[in-house]
């Protein structure tokens, strides 16, 4: 096992956000590594505010919001759009309950918290004491085996929500039952609210259940044990669950402690590595084994502090998002308060889609099928939220989704002027071309053939939704996402942003592709071809990319969303290939916007770097992504990653780690132009020497690759299907035939 595997620390985690995330993708757990007091902040994927139901809207006016933004009369239509258009906030992720262990010793200079990635296992160290945790996926339970300490453990259990904390014998220990309910409203935290929780009897309900194995007594509200215990825990709620959910939470809990630790062990090992050993790294960094607080102080760990930020992305992933659970939210499925920053929910106007970047080229393609699950949700609410806020057929999801699909465009209750954040319809557009990316990776028809209605619908609505003047297209009303302009006071309401032109030409290019890949519907298919040509064409000014219909002055020129270029990343409508021009652009555009940036806007310039096949450039923003943050305080223009890796916008926001390290991979590996496959396409000096193995290219190619002083070594390609490709590397392009039969081998992996 290579050092690129471990996250390691000398202390116990001082703020929440330096703790090591564990999770199953249903459960999650962030220990504080405490000795004297440890506490161990536990996650449900599905307890969320709420019950589904569908929330009240406003009569819209969106003809008359339309009309008023073409008259140039935005002030007035960004005030009719927020009282006569825009809906309720989402519903917002909730904490489970923490447990908490209490010693009779405290911290000493032999200290040690260490996450193995490979694994999936966190150990703490101190003296005799050592404490390995995991959450196991094969049996649906967080597991504890704390052993060496010969002393008094006292384990109890606290929860923020409603709850009751039941504490018993059992015969081969104790156990703790804790059930609450969650709250029917939470406000989101930046929205002001005399009441910002509300209980009404209608929220998610919930138990965990917690089985202590061991020498152990009850009184006073704790388990008390002496010496070495096993801890497991499971959880239930009524919305993944409708049976009893004492009872089945119990089962699962109970039937985890039956197995033992060495059971539990080997299967969540032997379930997690085959995910995770698919894929290998090696960018040539010399790891010493000093804690992550000392590499971050010194320039010299910055290979070293890389490889790690890249496989960190890769088991952030399969600890939150993993078959059959939720897709991964704004923290993952890690959140300890009740008002979480943005509520916890999917941000759609990029942070939900920057969790699912590159997930099939880091091939982890069935880590993928939650973001599916929670599109069809969207596809289902978002039908209503598209005929009764705009009039239009097909579905529509603006800014923000929660567990149940919320799909209405936000801000109606907002106390300041909502319409840069609540007026877009791109979520919708822009997940559909998540479907379709599994296509590319995996050329599986019949994955389309079963998402065809959510491709076609959201083609429908763009189409219901432009209005023609003089023989083009205008996506109006229309934004770009947060940000905003000054002409004739601040707006955000324009005729046709490069953001939505990009993404609805982008849904409509996929609709049409994928109607012809399944034989059928030709004729929406070329009504898609036809509109895309009337769409108004991505502008150039001198500032770059025009972000919006005219060269408006900018208010936040640093502004850290850089949705005008989503045409070069993630989407491939610009390319320095076939595009120059408007890469040009782009890249004047990120030179105007700068360097600095909240952590997860520094990995979308590691990406669009990457895309502009700039190495130099992309590895300056994961250095940027790399500085030590301290405080999880809020910061829109200057992130970058706590000393546990995670991501600090701040506060902490898990999707600056899935980008960063899909930008790493797409500096490494590049096949976004269709029968293309590019190795090393923006390699940086610093990865003097190095290799990968088992990243995924599109068309169903696995790729391996070595290299030694900038110049590649060797590679292998291993083919699902019989085809030709065009393989680009440092000696230039040629044509080769793939098969499974036999892999492509050349130099030094032969």
């Amino acid at each position: 096992m290579k050092n690129n595997d471990i996250l390691y620390e000398k202390f116990p985690a001082r703020i929440w956000a330096e703790r090591f995330p564990l999770g199953n993708g249903n459960i999650g757990a962030m220990d504080d590594g405490g000795i004297e007091r440890e506490n161990i902040s536990l996650n449900d994927d599905t307890l969320w505010s709420g019950n589904g139901s569908l929330k009240p809207l406003p009569e819209s006016k969106i003809d008359e919001i339309r009309k008023l933004t073409f008259e140039g009369k935005t002030a007035q239509a960004e005030d009719l759009a927020w009282h006569h258009l825009l809906g309720e906030w989402t519903d917002a992720y909730m904490p489970l309950s923490d447990l908490i262990i209490e010693r009779e010793i405290s911290a000493s200079s032999s200290y040690s918290r260490r996450l193995n990635m490979a694994d999936a296992l966190l150990t703490v160290t101190d003296g005799n004491l050592t404490a390995t945790s995991f959450v196991s996926h094969p049996d649906r339970a967080y597991v504890m085996r704390q052993s060496g300490y010969t002393g008094v453990s006292k384990i109890s259990a606290d929860c923020p929500l409603k709850h009751s904390v039941n504490i018993m014998d059992s015969s081969s220990g104790a156990e703790i039952i804790v059930s609450g309910i969650a709250p029917d409203y939470a406000a989101p935290s930046y929205h002001p609210d005399d009441d910002p929780i509300r209980y009404n009897g209608g929220g998610t309900r919930f138990t965990l259940a917690v089985c202590i194995i061991g020498d152990t007594s009850c009184r006073d509200g704790k388990v008390i044990v002496k010496g070495d215990f096993l801890i497991t825990a499971s959880s239930a709620t009524s919305y993944s669950c409708d049976k009893d959910l004492e009872e089945t939470a119990l089962s699962y809990a109970r039937a985890a402690a039956s197995q033992g630790w060495e059971r539990l062990l080997q299967a969540h090992t032997s379930d997690f590595g085959a995910l995770y050993n698919r894929v290998k790294i090696d960018l040539g960094a010399k790891d010493d084994g000093n804690p992550l607080s000392k590499q971050f102080k010194s320039k010299k760990y910055k290979l070293c502090l890389t490889e790690k930020l890249f496989n960190l992305g890769r088991y952030l992933m399969i600890s939150s998002s993993r078959s059959g659970t939720q897709a991964a939210n704004l923290q993952g499925i890690w959140n300890p308060h009740l008002r979480a920053p943005w509520s916890s929910n999917y941000t759609t106007n990029i942070n939900t889609e920057m969790n699912y970047w590159n997930v099939e080229a880091l091939n982890l393609s069935e880590c993928h099928e939650p973001l599916f699950d929670l599109i069809s949700k969207a596809h289902n609410k978002g039908k209503r939220s598209a005929r009764e806020q705009f009039k239009c057929g097909g579905w529509v999801l603006g800014q923000n989704c929660d567990m149940w699909g919320h799909s209405d465009c936000v801000g109606g209750r907002s106390h300041y002027p909502p319409c840069a954040f609540g007026l877009f319809v791109g979520g919708s557009g822009w997940l559909v071309s998540h479907l379709w990316e599994r296509y590319l990776f995996t050329l599986d028809k019949d994955f389309v053939a079963g998402k065809i209605d959510i491709i076609k619908d959201a083609a429908r609505f763009y189409l219901d939704y432009v209005t023609e003047k003089d023989g083009v297209l205008y996506p109006c009303p229309s934004t770009s996402p947060e940000n905003v302009y000054s002409h004739r006071g601040v707006h955000s309401l324009d005729t046709a942003t490069a953001c939505d032109i990009s993404i609805i030409a982008n849904t409509w290019d996929i609709a049409a592709k994928a109607c012809e890949l399944l034989g059928q519907d030709a004729e929406f298919a070329s009504e898609c071809r036809d509109a895309i040509e009337k769409l108004p064409p991505i502008k150039t000014y001198m500032l770059g990319v025009q972000e919006y219909s005219k060269p408006y002055m900018q208010v936040d020129i640093h502004h850290r969303h850089l949705s005008h270029l989503i045409g070069l990343f993630p989407f491939n409508r610009i390319s320095v290939e076939d595009t120059p021009k408007l890469a040009k652009a782009c890249d004047r555009t990120l030179k105007v916007r700068g360097g600095a940036g909240t952590g997860w806007s520094l990995a979308w310039k590691i990406n669009l770097f990457a895309r502009l096949k700039n190495g130099k450039k992309a590895y300056k923003m994961i250095r940027r992504q790399l500085r030590a943050v301290g405080s999880a305080k809020l910061n829109m223009h200057s992130g970058g990653s706590f000393i546990s890796l995670l991501c600090a916008h701040p506060p902490f926001q898990i999707d600056g780690n899935f980008g960063a390290a899909s930008g790493i991979c797409e500096m490494l590996l590049s096949s976004y132009r269709e029968g293309t496959v590019q190795l090393l396409p923006a390699l940086p000096k610093e990865w003097r020497n190095g290799s990968f193995t088992g990243l995924k290219a599109r068309g169903g190619i696995t790729v391996d690759c070595a290299w030694k002083d900038g110049v590649i070594t060797g590679y292998r390609l291993r083919s699902e299907y019989n085809r030709t490709i065009k393989l680009v590397t440092d000696q230039g392009a040629q044509d080769i035939s793939l098969s499974p039969a036999q892999d492509v081998v050349y130099g030094d992996m032969q």
